[in-house]
């Protein structure tokens, strides 16, 4: 034992040194690598970051190009907008003057000055005045003077440009001039061959028509201007001809206009940021220049400043004006483009390229200590890296034999479970039932924990998998609640839950492992809960088009969890208490498996607890749903008729339980009510006579069980009171029901708790319906059997491919006094319609050859009689989707298995029109129905062998010579005597 324990720390010792030896050569290798690598990562970054610089700086200076010439475009898109709506309103005015001359002949000067005043020069700069020139024959000017001076006020003088004589005379005889000049009145236009020339092309073309550059006196000065005219004839339109133009010419209405003026004007207003130029014609030509932006003397020394020598940028347009065409080339100013846009690009490629330098010289050194870190960390974790897997293999090891231990176990303890339940099932005697209730409990708790242990195991082993399946979130809701409501009666704690409105009621996920979480949160939460009640809270978290988030949340009023315990509750076999005196029991495994299952539902868990006076626990977790594989569920169709009769109505809450009390008024809230909340009834009671609502009290949520007044007699007390008007009265209670006998009539409705959204809501149609069926379901509820009072002369057939639910609908119609025939599949049900005559049809959904959907379709497609039987959907299938779909096809009514007895009676009733019996005369008629001998079914093929047998032997009997005992009355009805109608089988 000594030379053992001598040699091997000599052995480690030499170990030891030659792994330092290898280290220290591996990490000088490594800094000589190290240096290499550092100087090529240097040297790449340096060059990208001076290409990328480059490159950003050519970007800058592509996009400042681009800016400037889109502003250069815009400004000339503007230019030529306000210089093309200066001649339209030019034309418009022309038109208008036109217009004036056509009506009348005799048009003063004060009427043609009165449309001139009315004209805003200002927004039609460059146009000079408005002039009317009349065509008068030489041989009429002597008349046409006299009629001139008359109409003008003052006489009128002619005069010629030029000395020649022609045979018509085109004199100004109405002018307004802008300057107040009117010098040109009794002017002929004729004497002058250009403005001869223009009139005369007017006159032909009939339109409005521009001149070519003609001189005009502005300010005795000669500027280029233009003469827009529009001929005048003796009608409203132009003649077609131009004979015929010519002969109705009466004159010319003509406007002279300023081309520089009204150009330098349109310039302005863009900004003056361009140079205009304006030739006549369509071509580019300078011997036809008309005007010259740059030339301009008018523009104040501040705007000269701004136009630069140079230009960047050109672009030559042609446009068309009355008929005019005109040239116009564009040249920017240099200061179009902004300051600074072309040093930006610079200063971007000089700064970034030193910065890249920099960042170069700094890599140099954070790689090469990477490098040198690297090779001394690798050469120093091989030996780490081999323990890890050999650990790692180890525990891999152990999960691998937990989980099929926990198999090993699981399956004797299932024929545990079986055994014991057969064992309940035989004769035994209290003390033995007892023996057997406590091991069927112990097994169901040992089979928890295997459950745990084996979840465990497979999360353990990445083996722990979600599916993704479609499923309805209030079923499985209900589902969960329903396994803890006994739990919670027990120990005298309410329950109750809410699912928000706009949590879609169909989703994709694992509703398995979603019970699972929920049923483990709701049984810690009753378990740890003394007095006071749990809720269970389901919100809308997210909501797009890869899925939905849900919030789901459990709260109790239980002894709370302190702070410090809080960290460790998800932690594997950890629990608050877990001395050996604990009161609780169990792994701690459930709050572990709960947080890998919200895991792999990419959600979080998390709790919220308080100790001491507000103590109790909330339990939260979030968990993604995917978006659907098939068909979406549709809403629930009575929400809507739900909210339009309650919004905004007053609904009274009475509950001592805080939690019945929030649970209650989110409800509320969700169908657009006004809740007004209470805890204490006498309380409450008082403020009601003190001050009276205003309006009624819609709904009355009253607690049954309440520490100072029951419900019922709360609600007596509240109808009895002055001025307060109820309309509705809805009993809730925690019991699993409520007696009948303290039951006061006042009471409309009851609502056991825990409440869920589907009961609340159905609660609520029903007494929106305020129908024959909700009243006579309420009867069937507490008077005991609903009866058929005439159940012998109701012919139903029933549709079910079922033995057991054919046995038990036909059991259940007995009972009420009725027999039925019954069909094996939809194709039998259609030949019994053709065949016979029906009061009612109950249809299963789901049968072999022919499905009830289709049969109904069918049905309603054979026309007559049969087409407008009432048909009852019989299905398993509860959800709302089934019962749209039912009623798509044809059905009336839906009701879903397992089937409550008087609720089918009293859909039976309600369709077939037939009245129901209660009280003691239903209960005897009820026993005195199952008193009577069964009767086995019949077959479709015995039925129609029955009923040949019967028609033969009335065709045998019709010969019979004994005549009837008195003629003309049917023969009375033996007891006991079969059907009167072969074709009604019994059932």
């Amino acid at each position: 034992m000594r030379l053992t324990w001598t040699e091997a720390p000599l052995k480690r010792k030499t170990t030891t040194r030659k792994a330092r030896a290898t280290v220290q050569g591996l990490a000088g290798h490594g800094i000589v690598f190290a240096r290499g690598r550092a100087w090529a990562w240097s040297v790449v970054v340096g060059l990208v970051g001076i290409l990328f610089c480059f490159y950003v700086a050519v970007l800058l200076y592509q996009q400042s190009e681009e800016a400037a010439l889109q502003r250069f475009n815009f400004l000339i898109e503007r230019f030529e907008k306000r210089f093309s709506d200066r001649f339209s309103s030019y034309s418009l005015v022309v038109n208008m003057g036109t217009g004036m001359a056509t009506l009348t002949d005799a048009i003063t000067r004060r009427d043609w000055q009165r449309l001139v005043s009315g004209l805003d020069w200002r927004e039609m700069s460059g146009a000079m005045g408005l002039s009317y020139v009349e065509r008068v024959k030489r041989v009429d000017l002597d008349r046409y003077v006299s009629r001139s001076s008359m109409l003008n006020g003052e006489p009128l003088k002619i005069r010629s440009l030029a000395n020649k004589g022609n045979d018509e005379l085109y004199i100004v005889r109405l002018a307004e001039s802008v300057n107040k000049d009117f010098s040109n009145l009794g002017v002929d236009l004729a004497s002058e061959p250009v403005r001869k020339r223009v009139l005369d092309w007017a006159m032909l073309n009939g339109e409005v028509t521009m001149s070519s550059i003609i001189p005009l006196i502005i300010n005795k000065q000669s500027q280029p201007g233009l003469l827009l005219i529009a001929p005048v004839y003796t009608r409203d339109s132009a003649p077609l001809s131009y004979l015929e133009r010519k002969e109705n010419l009466k004159g010319w209405v003509i406007m002279p206009i300023a081309v520089g003026v009204a150009v330098e004007d349109a310039v302005l207003d863009i900004g003056n940021e361009l140079d205009v130029v304006l030739y006549l014609g369509a071509n580019v030509d300078s011997n036809r220049l008309v005007f010259d932006s740059r030339r301009r003397d008018t523009i104040d020394p501040a705007v000269r400043r701004a136009v630069r020598d140079g230009n960047i940028y050109r672009r030559s347009h042609t446009m068309i004006l009355a008929g005019q065409s005109f040239a116009l080339e564009y040249r920017s100013h240099s200061s179009l483009k902004p300051t600074g846009a072309q040093t930006l690009p610079i200063l971007v490629m000089l700064g970034g390229s030193l910065t890249s330098i920099l960042l170069g010289a700094a890599l140099w050194f954070m790689v090469a200590a990477r490098y040198r870190a690297e090779a001394i960390a690798r050469s120093m974790t091989s030996d780490l890296r081999s323990a890890k897997d050999v650990a790692e293999q180890a525990s891999i090891a152990k999960t691998q034999f937990l989980a099929m231990m926990s198999h090993e176990i699981r399956t004797p303890m299932n024929g545990v479970l079986g055994m014991a339940g057969l064992l309940a099932d035989t004769s035994l005697d209290q003390r033995q039932r007892h023996y057997v209730d406590v091991l069927h409990q112990s097994g169901e708790a040992l089979l928890a924990i295997i459950n745990d242990i084996l979840d465990f195991a497979k999360a353990e082993t990445g083996k722990l998998e979600i599916e993704h399946i479609d499923f309805d979130i209030v079923t499985e809701i209900d589902s969960v609640l329903e396994l803890v409501v006994s739990r919670a009666h027990a120990k005298g704690i309410e329950l109750a839950s809410f699912i928000a409105p706009d949590v879609p009621a169909k989703l994709n996920g694992d509703p398995g492992r979603l019970r699972q979480i929920l049923l483990n949160l709701l049984s810690n939460a009753v378990k740890f809960t003394e007095r006071g009640g749990v809720s269970l809270i389901v919100e809308l978290a997210d909501q797009g088009e890869n899925g939905t988030k849900l919030r789901f949340a459990v709260r109790d009023t239980g002894i709370g969890i302190p702070v410090e315990a809080q960290s460790r509750l998800f932690h594997h076999f950890s629990q608050v208490d877990a001395s050996t005196t604990r009161r609780f029991g169990g792994t701690g495994l459930g709050l572990a498996i709960c947080k890998q299952l919200v895991d792999l539902m990419h959600g979080a868990i998390g709790v919220d607890s308080h100790t001491g006076e507000r103590n109790g626990s909330t339990f939260w977790f979030t968990a993604w749903f995917g978006p659907l594989t098939g068909t979406q569920q549709i809403a629930v169709p009575d929400q809507a008729v739900i909210t339009a009769a309650f919004k905004n109505r007053l609904v009274l809450i009475v509950d001592d339980n805080p939690i019945n009390r929030e649970i209650f008024e989110r409800y509320v809230i969700s169908i657009g009510a006004r809740p007004m909340i209470a805890s204490e009834p006498e309380i409450v009671l008082d403020d009601l006579k003190d001050h009276p609502p205003l309006e009624p009290i819609a709904l009355a949520i009253v607690d049954q069980v309440m520490p100072t007044m029951p419900g019922v007699d709360f609600a007596r007390r509240l109808k009895a009171l002055p001025g307060v008007t109820v309309e509705n009265v809805v009993l809730s209670s925690s019991a699993l029901f409520i007696d009948q006998h303290e039951v006061h009539e006042g009471i409309d409705a009851q609502l056991p708790k825990p409440v869920r959204r589907s009961s609340f809501l159905a609660c609520m149609m029903a007494l929106i319906e305020g129908s024959r069926h909700a009243s006579l379901r309420r009867a069937g509820h507490h008077d005991g059997p609903a009866v058929f009072a005439d159940g012998s002369a109701l012919r139903i057939l029933l549709a079910e491919d079922n033995q057991v639910n054919q046995m038990l609908v036909t059991a259940i119609l007995a009972r009420a006094g009725a027999r039925a025939d019954i069909a094996g599949n939809g194709l039998e049900a259609i030949e019994a319609m053709r065949s016979r005559a029906y009061d009612i049809v109950l249809m299963d959904m789901r049968m072999p050859d022919l499905d009830g959907l289709e049969a109904t379709r069918r049905i309603r497609e054979l026309g007559g009689a049969p087409s407008r039987v009432p048909i009852i959907a019989l299905t398993a299938n509860a959800t709302q989707e089934d019962r749209r779909r039912c009623l798509e096809a044809g059905m009336n009514d839906f009701m879903a298995k397992p089937i409550d007895a008087n609720d089918l009676i009293q859909k039976i009733a309600l369709h077939a029109k037939v009245d129901l019996i209660g009280g003691d005369a239903a209960r005897l008629s009820a026993a005195e129905h199952e008193a009577e001998p069964a009767i086995a079914a019949l077959s479709m093929e015995q039925q129609d062998a029955l009923a040949s047998l019967l028609s033969t032997l009335e065709s045998a009997t019709a010969n019979d010579p004994t005549p009837p005992a008195n003629p003309g009355q049917p023969r009375p009805a033996q007891p006991n005597s079969a059907p009167a109608e072969p074709d009604k089988a019994s059932t």
